[in-house]
């Protein structure tokens, strides 16, 4: 499949757009060599050369070959077969062509240093450069790994980015696309001034700011003292958390918005009226009780037993669970007939998931209304680490929902489910030094700030994806009166 869409557009990714690119590229270098620098360096230089990026590559990859990827053919489409084949394809051969476009640039830089340049230099390069060379020296053993790795970097993360892009055109539309592109482009080149999103990105990984995902911040690094493995982990990990998602929503957007049988069974306006009352009247005991509504972050760290805390604590994270038992159980009876009525165990298991995750986006959204009232009462004003404390407590009720369904639709026992996630929270009371690291609990503003929030945001997502993709690709089942067992 790959290869067939290789073929159909080699002619119009690799002919004469790609020579123009090229052409022009090798045009700007040769005029941008700077005899005061060691080739090498140069090379290093104009690998990471900002105003190359922002005025050459950008717009002309956007007018050249960007369009191509978000062109639609009905050969491509009926060969395919299935959506997961098709979006395959298409990321494979953005990944195949960046890498190529990515390789061609280094091979002009390098070639233009080795005929045009001198070893021998006697000027002095200014300190920018000298800097540059020390923070080069000080991550990397020479100048040609750093130049690999460099290459490496930018070519992994414009491809993500190309391929989140050209996903949100089977969701959106071409115009769309093409709006989000030049979102993208301005973007980048907002996040290259001093002070962009400081709010936000103050932590070393500068994870908003959208240039450093494609242009290795090797300043960054050194004074941070990162290592660079961990560095390339963490942006790639957050770029393939986010087309993960994409890609969820993409093979199941035709399920949502809809207000479907199943909705009706697991979203009634008995379900709906039990998590208002149960959000209003916990939040109002909680204030009652702290007079703080900001320490519903702070409820329970590990390590020890505190019986208070921990009832406010599992009474507000198994909530769900506890009504998704409750609804299972009364419809244990009629199980069997809504997984014929779903065909099969897969479909049943992804609409299960599809619906129950609509009941918990209507508890979040009553949760986030009751709570900016509170919050709002308290006095208390809204700033970057509130708003991540918020995000981390929501991920967590996302991800015990999701571990709650997982356990079920495995066990085929609501008690063994609702269990599992009970004594989730029970472990944290341990006191392990592996604890620190389990994630019930672990939205906690007291564990997030040791540990790291963008880390554990990043843990949650991945935990969750994960799961995800357990619950509607697991082991084939069978059904046995009234219950769904494991086919050995």
């Amino acid at each position: 499949m790959t290869r067939y869409y290789f073929h159909i557009f080699k002619e119009s990714l690799y002919g004469r757009k790609l020579l123009f690119f090229l052409v022009l590229s090798c045009l700007y270098f040769s005029l941008t060599m700077n005899f005061s620098m060691s080739p090498d360096v140069w090379v290093l230089v104009q690998l990471q050369n900002t105003f190359f990026y922002i005025f050459i590559f950008f717009p002309l990859y956007g007018l050249l070959f960007y369009p191509i990827f978000l062109t639609k053919n009905s050969f491509l489409l009926i060969r395919a077969i299935t959506k997961k084949r098709y979006i395959t394809a298409k990321v494979l051969n953005i990944t195949l062509f960046n890498s190529l476009i990515f390789g061609s640039i280094f091979l002009i830089i390098k070639f233009i240093s080795i005929v045009y340049m001198n070893n021998d230099v006697s000027f002095d390069p200014g300190q920018n450069i000298e800097l540059f060379q020390a923070d080069i020296l000080r991550i990397f053993n020479d100048y040609r790994q750093s130049a690999i790795a460099i290459l490496i970097y930018a070519s992994v993360g414009f491809s993500f980015m190309v391929s989140l892009l050209v996903i949100f055109r089977e969701l959106v539309g071409k115009t769309v696309a093409y709006v989000f592109y030049i979102m993208m482009y301005a973007l980048i080149v907002w996040s290259t001034r001093p002070g962009f999103f400081d709010f936000f990105s103050n932590d070393k990984y500068e994870v908003f700011k959208i240039n450093t995902y494609i242009i290795l911040p090797v300043t960054t690094i050194a004074e941070q003292d990162i290592s660079l493995v961990n560095y390339f982990v963490v942006k790639w990990a957050i770029l393939f958390l986010l087309l993960g998602i994409i890609l969820f929503i993409y093979v199941t957007r035709n399920n949502f918005g809809k207000y479907t049988f199943f909705d009706k069974l697991f979203i009634s306006p008995k379900i709906v009226l039990s998590a208002v009352l149960f959000v209003v009247g916990y939040l109002s005991l909680f204030y009652i009780y702290s007079s703080d509504i900001i320490e519903l972050f702070s409820l329970y760290s590990y390590g020890y037993f505190f019986p208070p805390q921990l009832i406010w604590l599992m009474t507000y994270f198994l909530f769900i669970p506890f009504v998704l038992s409750i609804r299972f159980s009364q419809l244990s009876e009629g199980i069997n007939f809504l997984v014929i009525r779903c065909h099969t165990l897969k479909f049943w298991r992804r609409t299960c998931l599809i619906t129950v995750l609509k009941y918990v986006g209507i508890h979040l959204s009553i949760l986030m209304i009751v709570l900016s009232i509170f919050i709002n009462l308290s006095g208390v004003t809204m700033d970057g680490l509130l708003f991540k404390s918020i995000i981390l407590n929501f991920l967590e009720i996302i991800f015990i929902t999701i571990t709650y369904l997982l356990i079920y639709f495995q066990s085929s026992s609501t008690i063994m489910s609702f269990l599992f996630c009970l004594c989730g929270y029970l472990v944290i009371t341990l006191p392990l030094s592996f604890v620190k690291w389990l994630p019930f609990a672990l939205s906690s503003v007291i564990r997030a700030d040791d540990i790291g929030y963008n880390l554990v945001i990043m843990m949650f997502i991945g935990m969750i994806l994960i799961e995800v993709y357990a619950i509607i690709y697991s082991t084939k089942m069978s059904i046995k009166f009234g219950r769904i067992e494991n086919i050995e």
